[in-house]
């Protein structure tokens, strides 16, 4: 009887072990500092520094282009709406280049583990080989730049950031919303000094 007791009381303390160890576990995984960000960069913050590369190898960082609006667009190349969306950059840029605003087009990290055409080919596919298409600057995303800006992972999302490096306006999917941005543009433009 007395052995059945020391059975049942080392069952128990090891019960009692496994939950203390998922408990600890849990808060110290819950408080870690190396949490992933979950929050899109706001209206109004500094535009995060994070890098891409472009379609002809060179490493670029969103600082580069301090003193000028860019439109940074982060796609996958596996949505119809982008694909829709880029012929819509393209019609669009005699406008983007009369408002000095240098667009990216830049596909999301591994293409958010999904295959789709490089993002050169889908430009140029899409953007129906257009004297546009030439005009927009096709890249990939780091780690780092798909994570900070599009930390929810959506199919797309882009970010106006003014001269002064904040950030102007956030939308997605310009086949829909492409005279928002060009309001915010002649908006943006009209702050300028």
């Amino acid at each position: 009887m007395e052995k059945k007791k020391v059975k049942i009381a080392y069952k128990i303390i090891a019960i009692a072990v496994i939950v203390a160890i998922a408990v600890l576990y849990e808060y110290f995984a819950s408080s870690s500092s190396n949490k992933v960000q979950t929050a899109l960069p706001s209206i109004g913050e500094k535009a995060p520094n994070e890098s891409f590369i472009l379609l002809n190898g060179t490493t670029e960082n969103i600082n580069n282009y301090k003193g000028r609006t860019i439109l940074l667009w982060l796609m996958t190349t596996w949505c119809s709406s982008c694909a829709q969306s880029t012929a819509v950059i393209a019609n669009n840029m005699t406008f983007f280049k009369n408002h000095n605003v240098t667009v990216f087009e830049i596909e999301n990290y591994e293409d958010l583990e999904q295959s789709g055409l490089a993002i050169g080919p889908f430009i140029n596919d899409y953007a129906h080989n257009s004297t546009g298409a030439k005009e927009i600057n096709g890249g990939l995303s780091s780690k780092g730049l798909t994570f900070t800006y599009n930390p929810k992972g959506y199919l797309d999302i882009y970010y106006l950031i003014a001269p002064n490096g904040t950030i102007y306006y956030i939308n997605g999917s310009p086949v829909v919303t492409i005279n928002d941005l060009k309001d915010e543009i002649k908006s943006l433009e009209n702050q300028s000094p």
